[in-house]
């Protein structure tokens, strides 16, 4: 999700590329370290996530949702 807000905000002007930039380059530069936990993770606990996705997907979106409300909430609270 954060990815598809980026972009369309970059494609909107709402924010420039230069000041993404510089965060971006270092990302992008150590990109591989953040999948490669996570793709063994997929790979150990496959059958695990099979046999339960729907309770698995439900966990995500609903974690997702929260963080995102909980982000939000914080920061006007703190503006």
């Amino acid at each position: 999700m954060g990815m598809a807000f980026i972009f369309i905000s970059l494609r909107l002007n709402w924010i420039r590329l230069v000041h993404v930039k510089k965060a971006s380059d270092f990302l992008l530069k150590y990109l591989a370290l953040f999948f490669v936990p996570y793709g063994v993770g997929l790979m150990t606990y496959y059958t695990i996530i099979e046999n339960d996705l729907i309770i698995v997907v439900s966990a995500v979106l609903i974690s997702s949702v929260i963080t995102l409300y909980g982000t939000a909430f914080l920061f006007q609270k703190f503006e």
